[in-house]
């Protein structure tokens, strides 16, 4: 018998985001409920903003939303061809465990997905279905804002980023976000919760912890046109693929295929269909995923 779908809490701010002239939906949120629709699964997603925004990413899932200002972010190249993230307007205050509406049974599977250092209240959330497994998108943490109002990734491991950490806890940032880590500190994290997984973008994925050794994941070969939230992608299909029994590396592999469609596609558009254990079913040009596993 295939094991029962979990109810599944994701928490996180929606977003518009800037790019030249052009505005479209985002948030992790946001591209976390594409990639359950995919795998065929509700969630119930907690955000916050402007009730008049472009929400139909949320279709098909269960929403409450605290209405605010929504959080925007400006998007620019720089001239070395980096992203330059800059703060545009953000909701009046942070979503809290309070905000959860009556009419949802605790979940059996959490998602935290901040996208600045206080637009969620974490601590609030710390009694909160306890025994879940907890999936942290924590770029959020580990962003800091100048005074210009850009976004600035910090060098190491923020103090909040490593309180937020469980035993229940898998961890997921990108190689960005982490290039200037030392091994200690990636140790320090995995040490804290029960994985640690990096997404790399065109290298694939890493992921530590979970009882086993070091995977490494390769990508799947694909014409990127946006990179926006595919790592929303990678984490939430993961979480969801492995708490209906997949392993590490296949929920990986999983995770993978999705967030190549992701950056096939502008903003958080529908992904195509798949159903979690499924093998996977690529073009006879393309490659398969190929996994190697260190010590």
């Amino acid at each position: 018998m295939a094991p029962t779908p979990p109810q599944v809490l994701v928490v996180g701010a929606f977003t518009a985001d800037v790019f030249a002239d052009e505005t479209r939906p985002g948030g992790a949120v946001s591209y976390a409920a594409r990639a359950a629709t995919a795998l065929g699964r509700q969630l119930s997603i907690l955000t916050i903003g402007n009730s008049g925004a472009d929400l139909s990413a949320f279709d098909g899932h269960d929403i409450e939303l605290v209405p605010d200002t929504t959080l925007a972010f400006a998007h620019d190249a720089t001239a070395d061809g980096e992203r330059s993230l800059t703060l545009r307007a953000r909701p009046s205050r942070p979503l809290v465990a309070s905000d959860l509406p009556a009419r949802w049974a605790e979940p059996s599977l959490v998602i935290l997905a901040p996208l600045l250092p206080d637009d969620i209240d974490l601590p609030s959330f710390d009694g909160f279905a306890p025994e879940a497994p907890r999936a942290l998108l924590a770029q959020g943490l580990q962003r800091v804002i100048a005074q210009s109002s850009t976004v600035v990734t910090r060098s190491r491991p923020s103090s909040d980023l490593i309180q937020a950490m469980t035993v229940t806890t898998t961890l997921f940032l990108s190689s960005e976000e982490t290039s200037s880590w030392t091994y200690e500190d990636v140790t320090l994290l995995i040490g804290h919760g029960m994985r640690f997984v990096i997404t790399r973008g065109a290298a694939g994925a890493s992921i530590y912890g979970g009882g086993h050794g070091a995977i490494e994941l390769d990508a799947v070969p694909t014409e990127a046109v946006d990179n926006t939230g595919a790592g929303d992608v990678f984490a939430t299909s993961f979480m969801l693929a492995g708490a209906e029994g997949l392993d590490d590396t296949a929920a990986g592999i999983l995770a993978g295929e999705l967030a190549a469609a992701a950056v096939e596609r502008t903003g958080p558009a529908a992904l195509p269909a798949r159903r979690i254990g499924e093998p996977a079913t690529m073009p006879d040009s393309q490659p398969t995923h190929s996994q190697r596993s260190s010590s």
